[in-house]
């Protein structure tokens, strides 16, 4: 339904400067589609308990110094990851909201090696931990200086949603919970 199909006719590059407009279409196309994508940043932060996480920060283009934007955190389903999310994180940061995904302990890029991979050794109570890694992807982002700390919403998925939940209760940071 989004997509849009450009066809030329000519060899290499050489096509794009033939009339009938291909060059200025294929222009407007990547305007549209590549301006709001925003930044991406590999980050490391730690859960209450110590545990390393791993996530990425999608941050919208064209922020103004001085002000600040609305974030979501994402908290991947229980047997998934981080880029479960696909391109779900893209498309609102393409909304001037900053997107947080990340992995949960025991998941690929916050596996730490003696402490569990999620579905395969790691321990019902490190498992029940997962409240402790959204909490401090929320405590963490609401310390970047880009992001509107009273604004943050969670977005969780499958088993995660109680934990979701229990991460949120009593932060009044946290608006809505999708």
């Amino acid at each position: 339904r989004n997509s849009q199909v450009l066809y030329g006719v000519g060899e290499g590059p050489e096509m794009f400067h033939r009339p009938g407009g291909l060059g200025d279409n294929v222009a407007k196309w990547l305007q549209e589609n590549l301006n709001g994508i925003g930044m991406q940043t590999e980050i490391s932060f730690k859960s209450q308990d110590g545990t390393n996480l791993r996530g990425t920060l999608y941050m919208p283009d064209g922020i103004k110094p001085g002000s600040k934007v609305p974030v979501v955190v994402m908290a991947h389903g229980r047997n998934h990851s981080q880029e479960s999310w696909l391109t779900l994180p893209r498309e609102v940061v393409k909304k001037r909201m900053a997107v947080f995904v990340f992995d949960l302990r025991g998941v690929r890029k916050s596996y730490t090696e003696g402490k569990g991979e999620v579905g395969v050794d790691l321990s019902g109570e490190e498992n029940n931990k997962a409240w402790q890694d959204i909490k401090a992807a929320v405590n963490f982002m609401a310390s970047q200086t880009r992001v509107d700390a009273s604004r943050i919403g969670l977005v969780s998925a499958t088993a995660v949603n109680n934990h979701m939940v229990r991460a949120a209760i009593g932060d009044s940071r946290v608006k809505p919970m999708v």
